[in-house]
């Protein structure tokens, strides 16, 4: 008894090391996460700031824009004035060459600055303003030209008006340039303030943000330093504890074969005078048939029948033993002939024929022997307790879903109460009697185990007099 005192006294600080490690890492694991929150609102107010520097910078651009088409409307204005009136002075073709050119290039500018001052209905009327400032102008410089054309001197006191009227539309064109002009400069300041703005927010938050980060990614380096060295410990603890683990691994490895013998030599023991009973149980009957009255003939009918029920009981005990200590050696399972083999093999054994339906059974990886037990079990089961239905019937169908392959088992026999399903996979569990359905309580807890062992499931649906349904499922794989 020293020896279980000790392992349990040396296994106490390791796990409480372990809880306070898990500890450690939960809070390693928050800071972090902190950090990557604060980063990702580092991120994202970065992000709306460089947006909103970013139109702040196009708008500034826009005024810049703004303020050259205007400018460039007023030079090529009086780029025409100046034309005509070179061409109404000396009447000389190469002015009106230069006229035309200012005064087809003065219709897109104007388009172009319309749309630019859209958004700003103060600046639009402006425009509006500038584009009939300029057809009026365009309409006397025609008229300055027509009247070269026509031959009236320079001198002339209409010639002299004209060239009056077009200084005065220059005038109120260059005002109304001017006030456009004066806008957008109070634009521009506004605006370049503003981006100036943002620029320092947006540095001060990257600043903050970047420091605030450092800080607690430090934080979340001290704590893995610590976490480190709690763990050092942890794993000396573990290095003693495995010691001593594996000298009681040596002794269970003993103790275990020492099992496995007996095991073995007690079947074998019980076998011997199972069989002897059997036997001579079996000759009394044959031999002096005509000297026993009925009753002991029966009586030797059920010594006989409890004998070979014992040596079932051995076999599966001794299978079911087997089964956690054999290695599994998977191969590609053609399920619709394994299930065929075990269909064949209960009909042979079992007196009941029921309507046996097969579905589509997807292949799947997996130990041939176990799952040929799982199969020969669950049909075996399925055609037994179906048996008093005169119309019994037994369906047998599987699927893939997600990553499992899932095989069901349907019968319409006596079903059982699911307040009972706790007990179902248990070693000599019953939820029958023995005189109504022979067995012994193992073949669910074989398959059961067998269908765990390959990292599956097994599970069942059913209600009394409405059949019952087993499902179990195996994991595919890429191979499959």
């Amino acid at each position: 008894m020293d020896e279980p005192e000790t392992a349990g006294a040396a296994a106490s600080p390791a796990t409480t090391s372990t809880s306070s490690s898990m500890r450690q890492i939960r809070l390693v694991a928050l800071v972090f996460l902190a950090a990557l929150l604060v980063l990702a609102a580092i991120a994202t107010l970065a992000y709306f700031d460089l947006r909103k520097n970013s139109d702040n910078d196009r708008w500034v651009d826009h005024t810049y824009e703004v303020i050259v088409t205007a400018e460039q409307v007023f030079s090529d204005e009086r780029g025409a004035t100046a034309t005509a009136r070179g061409y109404l002075l000396t009447g000389d073709p190469k002015f009106m060459k230069g006229y035309a050119t200012f005064r087809d290039a003065i219709a897109g500018e104007l388009d172009a600055l319309a749309r630019l001052v859209e958004d700003n209905s103060d600046e639009a009327s402006r425009v509006a303003e500038l584009r009939r400032g300029n057809e009026a102008l365009l309409r006397q410089l025609a008229d300055a030209v027509q009247m070269r054309d026509s031959g009236v001197s320079k001198s002339d006191a209409r010639v002299v008006t004209l060239v009056a009227d077009t200084n005065h539309s220059m005038a109120g064109l260059r005002r109304v340039t001017g006030g456009i002009e004066t806008i957008e400069d109070q634009l521009l300041v506004m605006r370049r303030e503003e981006a100036a703005r943002g620029e320092r927010v947006t540095l001060l938050t990257l600043l903050g943000g970047v420091t605030l980060s450092l800080t607690v990614l430090l934080i979340c380096l001290l704590l893995l330093i610590r976490e480190i060295g709690t763990r050092r410990h942890a794993e000396n603890q573990v290095r003693g504890l495995n010691k001593q683990l594996a000298a009681r691994n040596v002794e269970l490895e003993a103790s275990n074969r020492e099992l496995e013998g007996f095991s073995y030599s007690i079947s074998h023991d019980l076998r011997a005078p199972l069989r002897a009973i059997d036997g001579f149980s079996q000759l009394l009957q044959t031999r002096h048939a005509g000297s026993l009255d009925p009753e002991a003939m029966r009586l030797l009918g059920v010594v006989r029948e409890n004998g070979q029920r014992m040596g079932v009981l051995i076999d599966d005990l001794l299978a079911f033993s087997r089964m956690g200590r054999r290695p599994l050696q998977t191969v590609l399972l053609d399920m619709p002939a394994l299930v065929g083999e075990c269909i064949a093999e209960v009909l042979r054994s079992n007196p009941q024929r029921p309507t046996l339906v097969v579905g589509p059974l997807p292949h799947c990886r997996g130990d041939r022997t176990l799952m040929r037990q799982v199969w020969t079990n669950l049909i075996s089961n399925a055609v037994k307790y179906s048996g008093q239905n005169p119309r019994a019937y037994v369906e047998i169908t599987g699927r893939e879903e997600g990553g499992e392959c899932i095989y069901s088992v349907r019968d319409n026999g006596v079903g059982f109460d699911m307040q009972y399903y706790p007990k179902l996979f248990g070693v000599f569990q019953r939820l029958h009697q023995v005189e109504e359905f022979p067995g012994t309580g193992v073949g669910l807890a074989i398959a059961m185990r067998a269908v765990t062992k390959h990292g599956g499931r097994l599970w069942a649906d059913a209600a009394p007099g409405k059949g019952a349904t087993f499902l179990f499922s195996l994991p595919r794989t890429e191979s499959t």
